[in-house]
């Protein structure tokens, strides 16, 4: 019995031993004698193709991004459940799309659920994989080739082919997936793709200091105008084929991420160049040896839509010596923007996503990915991100944020639509008055809906609606012919033809935060006084550049602002971006949380005051004041509307109107 034990002892330590070294340190043995190398997608005279029975045929990427995203959860909690991702994948599929992309390492559910739909599929999806660096790498005080960065991605390489082979445990992973991946998916791998929004700064550092200029692999090797970074990133991708082809005998197309931030092109050269760029990567510096099988792409990010697309695309495909593939090309539908050209609705989504993609194909690039397939709460957005508590985006919908809406399907907590209406409005509505003048409101995940009743309106259905916000600053007089009995933070003022939001100047967060960048004065100098009688239109500050006066001569860039507080009017079955609607039954109104200077609904916190605070800093409440009439009133009085809390997790699905504009444009793709 004791020799019995010690047996089964040994035999239970040597299979542990064995399953530590394999499935999470990941090393390999090899037992058979140079085996065929699995080739399933490969590259042909600057075409991707994919392997069909015994040949290769060309394959035009038609890709949606799928994020790790859901409402109310954070992206790096990996919530999304094995049912979700197939009917997701599902969805994708009828959509016409072909090709899914994941922005790095997910939790095992993913990949289960992809072996699951894809195994007995006979037109499967194909998954391009990521591979990421960290944010705190990507920004840090380092450079590429420090520990966080060069080696974090060299190791994240070699955990992708082992999770996509199915054979790696992942017990703890810091921003990353976790999970026992067992399940060989490689069939169906189109591919890796290295790296996302590289940081600019830090490709500059790099490129400046004492690294290596050549590289000489199996796989890759540079040329002599090869920089630092470009050295860096074929020793990544020589690093990973490797693995994949001696561990698995596999062979994968592989690519790394760049933009027209990062392309190969000068501003002279470049139709849709931002200025002071000072950093290029290009491609064409990194060159394959006879031993890669598979294949490598050139992969662009195409954020936002710009005049000279077609342009830009032509550039890239005459300048690269192999396939170009194109990300991130879809508008955002949320009301919010950070360009002078506006917002887009759900509908104008489905146009220019296609409208791309036509540009895409006819460019002769290789297909692309659109930017997302669901809206992700949890990103912020450049020209906002200050006025929001940060850590709990992912529990609302900031739809004053472009980044939240990129995605074709969306989050919901109820089917209100503003269509002038109250039939559909959830049930925990409530009703107010003051001095006969009742009005309902409700909140969800995003900003407070009210409703006025046709016979309350004005004659001329001229209203104009007032809200106190913060206990801190405001004005009781508006124009000096309205007066309030409290002081007002924010105004608006509708018609059936147009609407205009207003705020008070004290409480301006454009100003306070971009005033030098707009105008070059010091927001903090002179600040308007805590009762001024002034209101503004409501703005956000964007991407493009003012004018400069010629006569001052050259001076720092300028920002222009573009109006956000123009309220759209009409249904939004119609037009989603749609704020207000009249109806014979009477108003309807959405106001964003953001416009009511609310950095976190879900806690009811708003910003305090700018100017004792130097900054925004949150300030709790539990109410706030509501009142209406009409726009010649000389007085309004406002009642106190208690907040109710935000909905927790209970969201539905929808799809956007975008989904069938697509749906019947790629499905006559083959």
């Amino acid at each position: 019995m004791k020799k019995y034990l010690i047996t089964v002892f040994i035999c239970a330590t040597c299979l542990f031993i064995w399953i530590y070294l394999v499935y999470f340190q990941g090393f390999y043995f090899h037992f058979s004698k140079s085996p065929t190398t699995q080739i399933h997608v490969t590259v042909k005279d600057k075409k991707i193709q994919r392997k069909v029975d015994s040949t290769y045929e060309n394959f035009i990427i038609k890709g949606v991004d799928l994020p790790s995203s859901t409402a109310a959860e954070r992206s790096t909690d990996f919530a999304i459940e094995e049912d979700t991702y197939l009917d997701w994948f599902r969805l994708i599929q009828e959509m016409g799309a072909n090709t899914i992309r994941v922005y790095t390492i997910y939790n095992d559910t993913f990949y289960n659920a992809f072996y699951k739909y894809n195994l007995d599929n006979p037109e499967p999806l194909y998954l391009l994989q990521g591979i990421q660096v960290t944010d705190y790498a990507n920004n840090s005080k380092e450079d590429a080739y420090s520990k966080d960065f060069y080696y974090s991605l060299k190791q994240d390489a070699k955990t992708a082919v082992d999770i996509v082979h199915g054979k790696k445990i992942i017990t703890t992973n810091k921003v990353k997936g976790s999970g026992i991946y067992r399940k060989d998916i490689s069939p169906w791998v189109l591919g890796y793709i290295v790296g996302s929004d590289w940081n600019t700064d830090t490709i500059a550092y790099t490129n400046h200091n004492d690294h290596p200029l050549e590289f000489h692999g199996k796989y890759f090797y540079t040329t002599s105008d090869s920089s630092q970074f470009e050295v860096l990133l074929a020793n990544v991708m020589d690093s990973l084929i490797s693995y994949e082809e001696d561990k698995y005998h596999t062979q994968s197309l592989i690519t790394f991420s760049s933009s027209h931030d990062t392309d190969p092109f000068d501003a002279d050269t470049n139709p849709i160049s931002t200025q002071d760029k000072y950093v290029f990567i290009d491609p064409n510096h990194i060159r394959s040896t006879q031993n890669l099988k598979s294949g490598y792409f050139a992969s662009y990010q195409l954020s936002g839509m710009h005049a000279n697309t077609r342009l830009y695309l032509n550039l890239l495909v005459n300048h690269h010596e192999m396939p170009v593939v194109i990300f991130d090309f879809a508008p955002s539908t949320s009301r919010g923007t950070d360009t002078i050209a506006g917002a887009t609705n759900e509908v104008q989504q489905g146009q220019q996503i296609i409208a791309t993609y036509q540009d895409i194909l006819e460019s002769g690039c290789n297909g692309g990915f659109i930017g997302s397939w669901q809206d992700s709460w949890s990103v912020l957005t450049w020209n906002t991100s200050f006025a929001l508590d940060s850590k709990q985006t992912y529990l609302w919908n900031d739809i004053q944020s472009t980044h939240t809406g990129y995605g074709i399907l969306g989050f919901r907590s109820n089917e209100n639509e503003i269509n002038g209406s109250m039939k559909d409005w959830p049930k925990s509505a409530s009703t107010h008055s003051y001095e006969g003048k009742p009005f309902s409101t409700f909140c969800d995940e995003t900003g407070l809906f009210l409703f006025i009743d046709q016979k309350n309106l004005p004659k001329e259905k001229e209203v104009l609606l007032a809200f106190d916000v913060t206990p801190k600053s405001g004005s009781k007089t508006y124009e000096e012919q309205t007066s309030f009995n409290y002081a007002v933070d924010f105004i608006l003022k509708l018609t059936p033809e147009k609407g205009e939001y207003l705020v008070h100047s004290r409480y301006n967060p454009t100003r306070e935060n971009y005033l030098e960048q707009i105008t070059g004065q010091n927001p903090f100098i002179n600040p308007p006084e805590l009762d001024d009688p002034e209101f503004e239109l409501y703005s956000v500050i964007c991407q493009e550049l003012a004018e400069t006066d010629d006569t001052t001569g050259p001076g720092p860039a300028r920002f222009q602002t573009y109006s956000s507080g123009i309220f759209t009017i009409g249904s939004s079955l119609e037009n989603s971006l749609s704020d207000s609607c009249y109806s014979q039954e009477g108003l309807e109104i959405r106001i964003p949380w953001q416009l009511l200077n609310f950095s976190n609904p879900v806690a009811f916190e708003i910003h305090d005051d700018y100017y004792e605070n130097f900054g925004v800093e949150p300030l709790k409440i539990h109410s706030i004041n509501i009142g209406f009439g009409s726009i010649n009133s000389d007085h309004i009085p406002l009642s106190s509307v208690k907040l109710s809390q935000l909905p927790k997790k209970d969201f539905e699905e929808y799809l956007k109107d975008s989904y069938s504009i697509i749906q019947s444009y790629w499905r006559e793709i083959q």
